[in-house]
């Protein structure tokens, strides 16, 4: 399994070193936003969520005992500003059912949303693993949901070439979380 703990010093993070605060942003941010996609269920918006997140955690400056506080201030940050964006604007999210059962949980529950969080940054830090051509296909399909001929006419590349770079991205996918497979395909698939 990946591991994201290794992929940015969280001492440094907490001495608010710019680098630390850079490498922990490319560490988080396409789980965070895919999480946030779940709620307000548009892509744009999501990204909007987490960037305004992550610029509010580069103002406060906060700083963390562990690496398992630093991830639950950035889901929950992420799930209050979306379900604050919801309320803001009366706006309701395509799935209300999806919103109203999303909730944070209380702390007998912190094990399981630690659980789902890790998940989520194991999944994304194993595609941010792939190689160039599959990762962007794959994220074209799979996160962005675009068709094979948008994906085509976008990575100007052939429609077959797309078909092969999804079915190698899984492949590959399936043999580096192999332990999460099962899930991801939940997911994604």
């Amino acid at each position: 399994m990946v591991r994201t703990d290794h992929l940015f010093s969280f001492e440094k993070l907490n001495e608010h070193d710019n680098g630390a605060f850079e490498q922990m942003f490319h560490c988080y941010y396409s789980a965070l936003c895919f999480y946030a996609d779940k709620i307000v269920k548009d892509n744009d918006l999501s990204r909007d969520i987490v960037q305004d997140v992550f610029l509010k955690f580069y103002e406060k400056k906060p700083v963390f005992d562990n690496i398992i506080s630093l991830r639950t201030y950035l889901y929950r940050s992420v799930f209050n500003a979306c379900i604050n964006y919801i309320k803001k604007y009366n706006r309701s999210a395509p799935d209300d059912k999806f919103v109203r059962n999303v909730e944070v949980p209380e702390s007998e529950d912190n094990y399981l949303y630690q659980l789902e969080s890790r998940l989520l940054d194991e999944i994304f830090l194993g595609i941010k693993s792939l190689p160039d051509k599959c990762r962007q296909v794959f994220e074209l399909s799979y996160i962005e949901r675009c068709s094979i001929k948008e994906i085509s006419r976008r990575l100007n590349i052939s429609e077959n070439t797309v078909k092969s770079q999804k079915a190698r991205a899984k492949q590959l996918l399936k043999e580096r979380l192999r332990d999460l497979y099962s899930l991801l395909s939940f997911i994604f698939f």
